[in-house]
């Protein structure tokens, strides 16, 4: 007798073989690479440039150079706003709409209500609300003409108000510099405001001193948390959704600009 008996003998053992796809398949697979392969050797088309730059505000005229003080007859061709414009957000048709459709959180949207109604804090501190003057960004100079005519848009649907004078504005304002980015579908302007200018290093940043800073810097982030959505987030909910569900975008138009802030 031993510790380790021999392993029976095995006999008439059959190896089958299974194939993965149909010839039909591996077929089309192959024609398939053989088209691509092709294509990859053609030339490349000509790339789709951005479609023709249509004012809004064609009464606007256009200038040789957005750079300088311009006259006052150019000023006299915009259609001003010089009053305040109710916000596009009403804050009592939203908590009623909330409450009827039963949102758990109602003390969310009541906090959400009331910085409507009475305006929303930036929680900049310190030295980031001192007076300072920004100059703009030179895409700012190149694309005047799109710059303008998104400011004159704005003026019309009452998110801002002007055009002022210097003159006619405090002395201790904060003046942030403007940016342009050009939206690729549309070929108009994205008007951008730096409220990082100016951009001292974070270490550097004194909010208890004299010397102004950035809006942003004086800003308490564990205070005011920004969460946005990130692709993992958006990848963790489709692998959760399965197989056969949609995917949608939606994005919102004027979305940081109809929420007014209280000084």
């Amino acid at each position: 007798m031993t510790d380790h008996p021999e392993p029976p003998a095995i006999s008439n053992v059959f190896i089958v073989m299974i194939q993965g796809f149909p010839s039909l398949v591996i077929e089309k697979a192959a024609e398939r690479h053989r088209a691509l392969t092709a294509a990859a050797l053609t030339e490349c088309p000509a790339a789709i440039g951005p479609p023709a730059f249509t004012k809004k505000c064609p009464w606007i005229p256009t200038r040789t150079s957005y750079k300088g003080t311009f006259p006052e007859e150019w000023w006299r061709q915009w259609i001003p706003n010089l009053k305040s414009t109710p916000g596009w957000m009403s804050p009592v048709k939203l908590y009623d709409l909330s409450r009827s459709l039963g949102y758990p959180g109602l003390d969310r949207v009541r906090r959400v209500c009331t910085g409507l109604e009475e305006g929303f804090s930036i929680g900049a501190t310190g030295s980031a609300r001192l007076p300072a003057h920004g100059d703009n960004w030179n895409s700012v100079f190149i694309h005047g003409e799109k710059f303008c005519d998104a400011v004159q848009q704005w003026l019309l649907d009452g998110l801002v108000m002007g055009p002022f004078s210097r003159e006619e504005l405090p002395d201790n304002i904060r003046v942030s510099p403007s940016a342009v980015e050009i939206k690729p579908l549309s070929n108009r302007a994205r008007v951008c405001v730096d409220m990082s200018w100016p951009h001292i290093p974070k270490h550097e940043v004194d909010l208890g001193g004299s010397i102004p800073t950035s809006v942003n810097s004086g800003i308490d982030v564990s205070l005011f948390p920004v969460n946005m959505v990130s692709t993992k987030d958006i990848l963790i909910r489709c692998f959760s959704a399965g197989r056969g569900t949609f995917l949608a975008k939606q994005d919102w138009a004027d979305a940081y600009k109809v929420i007014c802030c209280f000084s």
